[in-house]
């Protein structure tokens, strides 16, 4: 689970999650194909920050919207899923989002 996720809820994974986490395979790629060629940790560690930088670029997300407590994270992010990607709930309770954030 920790390498693949959550498959029953890959439909609902957040963008931002799923773009990092692509960038973090490429970095271990990057790191363990350069310390097999014999290259330098120096060399290695550099090659690879290149491969998370590109995740920086790559990522976007039309319906972020910081969270308050924590600005880099997106207010709709919880255990890797975007919240906005389930479907409307028809009522109203304190474990869901309000009507104005469903979508």
């Amino acid at each position: 689970m920790q390498e693949h996720g959550k498959p029953g809820l890959e439909e609902y994974t957040c963008k931002l999650w799923k773009a990092k986490m692509t960038s973090l395979q490429t970095y271990h790629e990057i790191s363990v194909r350069a310390a097999n060629f014999g290259v330098s940790p120096e060399k290695r560690r550099d090659m690879a920050e290149k491969a998370m930088l590109d995740y920086q670029y790559r990522s976007s997300c039309h319906k972020f919207i910081p969270d308050r407590r924590n600005p880099s994270q997106c207010r709709f992010f919880f255990l890797e899923i975007c919240l906005l990607t389930f479907p409307r709930c028809p009522g109203w309770c304190e474990d869901h989002l309000p009507q104005g954030d469903q979508h």
